[in-house]
């Protein structure tokens, strides 16, 4: 067999065995070169996998202060939210009192608004002649205070020299709505307002 195979390309001519041979290499790169550039692309495909896993991994671990912070967040407004809110104009006069001063020449109340699970209350004072700093104190005391309450707008006037300003004040608080409590339980269960609950924000938007 060996010797009709050598007789058959000594019978060929000079591009035959050209072609032959080209025909030989082509043959060893497939048997051999392709596995290997598989095996290759694989692993390529691998590492490439790995690294998106471990920088989504990273990712993962970074967010985790994020998403801590938001809960702890989340839990603290819940708690703040669970406090009963005083009546507005007896809270803005305690404020006024603890930075020594005199309390607010006018105070009028706002419609009650409801929004989603909670009501809002809101009151407009006025207060003139009072010293800038202690009323900005008493501003920083009313935005820290452990009940939901907010200021929602603050006008600041200052006609004569010296530290005597004018002031009108819009404060704000929110209570969660009893009504709506009851009708998720009466609706759905015990159980499934506690799910809703944990969906839901701890309370309204920022005023």
């Amino acid at each position: 067999m060996m010797e009709k195979i050598r007789i058959a390309i000594e019978d060929l001519s000079e591009r035959e065995r050209k072609l032959l041979v080209l025909l030989g290499v082509i043959f060893v790169v497939l048997v051999f070169g392709l596995p290997l550039y598989l095996m290759s692309s694989s692993i390529a495909e691998l590492e490439e996998e790995n690294e998106s896993i471990v920088e989504v991994l990273r990712d993962i671990s970074g967010a985790r202060g994020t998403l801590a912070q938001r809960e702890a967040e989340r839990a603290a407004a819940q708690a703040r939210y669970r406090q009963s809110a005083p009546p507005l104009a007896s809270f803005l006069e305690s404020q006024c009192s603890a930075q020594e001063l005199d309390r607010p020449s006018e105070v009028s109340d706002q419609p009650e608004q409801v929004l989603g699970a909670f009501k809002r209350r809101a009151i407009r004072a006025t207060m003139n002649n009072r010293s800038l700093r202690k009323v900005l104190l008493m501003l920083q005391s009313i935005e820290n205070s452990r009940h939901p309450v907010a200021l929602e707008r603050v006008q600041i006037e200052h006609f004569r020299d010296g530290d005597d300003y004018n002031f009108q004040l819009g404060v704000i608080a929110y209570e969660r709505n009893e009504s709506e409590e009851e009708g998720d339980s009466d609706e759905e269960g015990m159980t499934s307002r506690r799910s809703r609950r944990g969906m839901r924000r701890a309370g309204p938007p920022t005023p």
